[in-house]
């Protein structure tokens, strides 16, 4: 599990790495970076898939606008696997907006699927 931005560690269900990022943040830092190349290196040689699923909230924000940043942060997270070598078709992205699932509002979530 990493954490971009705040400090803080949001914990995460089994089998999940998590990015946390700054109310409105969409780029990933260096530590975001490292997650994605170590989700990146544990999918070499298998066939298995990563899911990504974006999310954005905030108090002041449209639902609309929610929307569309979790989709920039799960295109940039989407750009950095493939940047590591992740074949565009083994990467499942679902941008949400706001969660519903009583996590952090500004995350995206990574899971590897098996096929």
């Amino acid at each position: 599990m990493a954490t971009t931005a705040p400090a803080a560690t949001a914990p995460a269900a089994a089998g999940v790495s998590r990015i946390v990022f700054a109310d409105g943040a969409e780029e990933l830092d260096a530590a975001g970076r490292a997650l994605v190349r170590d989700i990146a290196a544990r999918l070499k040689g298998s066939n298995d898939r990563v899911g990504v699923k974006a999310f954005a909230d905030s108090a002041t924000e449209t639902l609309d606008w929610k929307r569309r940043l979790s989709l920039r942060r799960g295109q940039n997270v989407r750009r950095a696997l493939l940047d590591e070598g992740v074949q565009s078709f083994r990467i499942v992205l679902r941008a949400l907006g706001p969660p519903n699932d009583g996590g952090p509002g500004n995350r995206v979530d990574l899971s590897i699927e098996s096929r």
